[in-house]
């Protein structure tokens, strides 16, 4: 009888629970998926607020997300989404305050990207941009590249467009976000659908994670939770529950020299109807990061739009320029962002 390969898989985040589950299915295959937190789904993070999940990570599934759309549709999920509803969007891109939707900027949207279509490299044509090099572009940030354009008096306000929307998001600003990884995202957009034809697990997207590991476990799969990754010597892996050795070692988690820009998600909940603009229907708000602030609200959204049942209540996305910033109490937290709530909700009472 043949041995069976011992396979480990770091990180249970979507990527590592999207390979788990296929070798779980092959029976030559043990299986053994290390994650450093207590659950799975990575930045699909859901949280019970009020006694409702609500999502505070990657909750918008694109037509374009080929392999999760694969996933729910075998795991015969697909009835548990919902569209993601058409609501205004708005942009405060000069940091004063002034909001304005889509229709209201210098240059709509649409129009942006399709000037960044007209630029792209003949690369585009000839590889596939859905599946970007990351070297593409010559290595190029976002910043970097639009100024090769030749934009002059537009360059100013598309840096402005693309970096508040883009940290809005919780991607990083423009002087470090890499244009091979943006140009994938636009071409997908174009081509194959944008957030109007975008759907999302009402229930919080933890609970399809959740799903995917029960069906990995069923086929034998085992989880090890607060196991963290220290280094991996040929096909030994050292942790800090001890060293490991494996056939073969997958790596489904965020390499140590990635950086990410380090924001936290808060829901706040309002006495009052949440007005943006006079607009009850808005969908969600990006604004100008304040480089003096340690704790800058850049993004926020209305969960009534995605939860009925959360009326008066937003999630803010707040960027932490300051390490101890990110330890404040909860107490602490809100005082320091008050007066940003104040200033972009007013009449609201938190």
């Amino acid at each position: 009888m043949q041995k069976r390969k011992k396979i480990i898989i770091v990180g249970a985040g979507f990527a590592g629970l999207s390979a788990a589950y296929e070798l779980s299915q092959k029976k030559a295959i043990k299986l053994h998926i290390f994650e450093q937190s207590s659950e799975v789904g990575g930045r699909a993070h859901t949280e019970k607020i009020k006694g409702h999940e609500v999502d505070f990570g990657g909750f918008i599934i694109y037509p374009w997300y080929k392999r999760f759309n694969e996933l729910i549709k075998k795991l015969k999920c697909k009835n548990q989404l919902k569209k993601i509803p058409v609501s205004t969007l708005y942009y405060d891109i000069e940091g004063t305050g002034m909001l304005k939707d889509e229709l209201s900027l210098k240059l709509p949207l649409n129009e942006i990207i399709k000037l960044f279509l007209k630029t792209f490299p003949e690369m585009l044509i000839e590889d596939d941009p859905s599946r970007p090099h990351l070297h593409s572009f010559n290595d190029l940030s976002v910043k970097a590249y639009l100024k090769t354009l030749g934009l002059k008096d537009k360059e100013d306000f598309y840096l402005k467009l693309f970096d508040t929307i883009s940290q809005g998001y919780c991607y990083g600003p423009v002087e470090e976000y890499k244009m091979a990884f943006a140009a994938g995202m636009i071409h997908q957009n174009i081509l194959h659908g944008d957030i109007n034809s975008a759907f999302y697990f009402p229930s919080g997207t933890q609970v399809f994670a959740k799903k995917l590991a029960k069906k990995i476990k069923s086929n034998g799969g085992v989880f090890h939770f607060d196991t963290s990754f220290k280094k991996v010597s040929g096909n030994k892996i050292t942790t800090n529950k001890g060293v490991f050795l494996a056939d073969a070692i997958i790596f489904a988690h965020t390499p140590a020299k990635v950086k990410y820009t380090h924001f936290i998600t808060a829901t706040i909940e309002f006495e009052k109807a949440i007005l943006v603009n006079h607009d009850e229907n808005w969908g969600a708000c990006f604004y100008r990061d304040n480089p003096k602030l340690n704790l800058s609200i850049l993004s926020s959204i209305n969960l009534e739009k995605l939860y009925p049942h959360m009326n008066g209540h937003i999630n803010v996305n707040i960027k932490i320029s300051n390490k101890k910033a990110g330890s404040l109490s909860e107490a602490k937290l809100f005082k320091a962002i008050y007066s940003q709530l104040e200033d972009r909700f007013q009449g609201a009472n938190t």
